[in-house]
């Protein structure tokens, strides 16, 4: 029984052909980017073109089958608990392995599922407040070491490059205001209003009157204790700044779940996958919106 149990042992190792051929065909599938694939037994897998940006460790076998199953499911999961390792450029990784390609034929597949099993989207819809709780009520301390000073959590405006982050998201709120054209004595409805910045600033600098809503605990106490008081860094880079501090506030896959959440974000704008829509509509018979968008640009 020893024998066979040792046998066993050093199976498990060994990296199968088959294995290579798929873990091959999915590098040429991304366009055989520069990034080399390190097996559980230090065998290297790579498209051979030049420096690689990344090196991504897979640190056992079981987890190979799930991730050329679900690599969206199963990569962030795998990450965050430690189970994958990338030495290099996280985002630039990130960025390889996203090609719109694929996330369009993956999407294609979601909607015909939705449309055969709709429980599927009911399923979705039952759990939003869950998810809302899960992310946002975690403790607005966390989210003060990297975001703003005003906790904005939006994409921020950046009219040149050397725009800090504050002064970027003050911009961006600016630039909805002029959008919406707002007027002293409007009436505003915010529906999900984080921490309330965009609503205090409306009230304060274009006096409008601001109903805000939003279901996270910790959102919406902070954002009416601030209104009683007063009556290029996308946010990576200022979370590893501080990344000690959130591993004695959590743990070590919280840790590794929001790098890899934000670093997943600069990747989705890079390669265009991730985008953000801003649409102004208008009441019936409104027909005074100005034909060019210089009022939006007066910084």
């Amino acid at each position: 029984m020893e024998a066979i149990d040792n046998a066993g042992t050093h199976d498990a190792g060994k990296v199968s052909g088959l294995e290579r051929s798929a873990l091959r065909r999915v590098l040429a599938l991304l366009d055989n980017p520069p990034i080399e694939l390190v097996l559980w037994n230090g065998e290297v897998i790579s498209a051979g073109r030049g420096k690689p940006a990344a090196r991504l460790r897979i640190q056992h076998r079981g987890l190979l089958l799930r991730l050329l199953y679900r690599p969206d499911l199963y990569f962030g999961e795998a990450y965050s608990h430690g189970d994958i390792e990338v030495e290099g450029d996280l985002v630039k990784l990130l960025e390889y392995v996203d090609p719109l390609e694929q996330r369009g034929a993956r999407r294609r597949l979601w909607e015909r599922l939705k449309l055969r099993f709709p429980l599927l989207e009911l399923h979705a819809l039952a759990h939003a407040r869950s998810n809302i709780h899960h992310h946002y009520d975690i403790s607005n301390a966390f989210y003060r070491l990297w975001l703003d000073r005003d906790l904005i959590y939006t994409c921020a405006y950046f009219p040149t490059s050397a725009t800090s982050l504050d002064e970027a998201q003050q911009a961006k709120m600016d630039y909805v205001c002029r959008k919406l054209r707002l007027k002293p004595g409007e009436t505003v409805v915010e529906a999900g209003c984080g921490w309330g910045a965009l609503a205090r600033y409306m009230a304060k600098h274009y006096g409008v009157k601001v109903r805000a809503y939003n279901i996270a605990r910790e959102q919406i106490a902070y954002t009416r204790e601030r209104a009683r008081q007063e009556g290029l860094e996308h946010w990576l880079s200022r979370y590893e700044s501080v990344v000690d501090e959130v591993r004695l506030m959590f743990d070590e896959t919280f840790v590794r779940s929001w790098r890899l959440y934000l670093a997943g974000s600069i990747a989705g704008f890079h390669t265009g996958s991730l985008q953000l829509f801003r649409i102004t509509f208008n009441r019936v018979g409104i027909n005074d919106v100005p034909w060019t968008r210089d009022y939006l640009y007066g910084l």
